[in-house]
């Protein structure tokens, strides 16, 4: 019968959904590398990003403003779903042992380095601490040392290490009653109160981002000598910039990146634009199979590859709505699927 998808056809139309499954999963999972590199060092909870908090040479920076995200429609279905987990009874608890509500009295919070090696990294946070409480858990932490630098009281301390090359040791001091400072060496963390306490030049690798970014990820002179999962990406690029946020009613993710070497830009760009090409044509057909496109098309369709000499771009705006009603419809997949992650 004209018209007839035979069981060929079938197998052929399944074969390049599931092709375009994998490539959909490589692309989510590459996008979560990015982020994941760029934020490794250790968390960071912002308002508005300060530029005199960070050091003129710093080379990376990262940067969530948490009173955007929170008063977005992501933020807020986030809060929702957190609820949902016992997230009240969590923040309670943590509140009740450090004295402050992470997703009320962290105002601001900029993590920087001035090299790729963990012992730059210098983290700045401003918010309604309870100081007293803060000093007493440091008091019982392993370890703990107290020494004096510029007027200001400095504590060492030990915590578990994050990996093989962290000795657990931290560095942090109150730098008024409202901003924290913490480094993992005492050299960096004086560095960094001598930036609050004067600087004047501005760090040049802090970027202009877009109305309503809540978190932006930017470094340059990333070392090409890594090794393991993600040395084979390095090697190509020098530098890299991402921005999340919202802005009106819609949700936008954008990526940039500078090649090394102008050819690895060119054949880096064919390869989003051709996957991004397929998976809209993927998800057509199975709109016309199935009378219903998948749940990952909306983000496909506000995607956007681009750049030109050595910069290769990824542009990613979808209405917020949308992008929840992604994320339920995951959600669904897996609980209705126990043991699949």
């Amino acid at each position: 019968m004209e018209g007839h998808s035979g069981p060929e056809d079938r197998t052929a139309e399944d074969v390049r959904c599931q092709r375009a499954r994998i490539l959909k999963d490589k692309l989510m999972k590459w996008i979560a590398f990015v982020l994941t590199f760029m934020i490794a060092a250790g968390p960071a909870v912002a308002g508005p990003v300060n530029t005199a908090d960070i050091a003129a040479g710093a080379t990376w920076v990262v940067h969530l403003d948490a009173e955007a995200l929170v008063g977005s429609g992501v933020g807020d279905w986030l809060v929702k779903q957190g609820r949902q987990r016992d997230l009240d009874q969590k923040l309670a608890e943590f509140a009740g042992t450090f004295g402050f509500d992470p997703t009320k009295d962290l105002a601001s919070a900029t993590l920087y380095g001035t090299s790729y090696e963990p012992t730059s990294g210098v983290a700045v946070l401003k918010g309604n601490f309870d100081k007293q409480k803060l000093l007493d858990l440091l008091d019982e932490a392993r370890g703990h040392e107290e020494s004096e630098y510029g007027g200001y009281t400095v504590h060492r301390w030990r915590q578990k290490a994050k990996d093989k090359r962290d000795d657990g040791v931290r560095y942090g001091t109150f730098h008024s009653e409202q901003v924290v400072v913490i480094a993992r060496s005492r050299s960096t963390l004086e560095a960094a109160l001598d930036v609050l306490d004067g600087q004047v030049a501005a760090p040049e690798v802090v970027p202009e981002v877009s109305a309503g970014t809540f978190l932006f990820a930017v470094a340059k002179g990333i070392p090409a000598d890594e090794t393991g999962d993600r040395a084979r990406f390095l090697k190509k690029v020098s530098g890299g910039f991402i921005e999340m946020g919202e802005a009106g009613d819609s949700a936008f993710l954008n990526l940039k990146f500078t090649a090394r070497k102008t050819e690895d830009a060119r054949r880096l760009r064919q390869i989003l634009n051709g996957l991004l090409a397929m998976l809209s044509m993927v998800a057509e057909q199975q709109e016309e199979r199935d009378g219903r496109a998948p749940d990952w098309a909306p983000l496909i369709e506000g995607a956007e590859a681009g750049g030109a000499g050595d910069s290769i771009e990824l542009g990613i705006s979808v209405k917020t709505q949308a992008l929840i009603e992604v994320a339920e419809a995951r959600q669904e997949r897996k609980a209705a699927r126990p043991g699949v992650p």
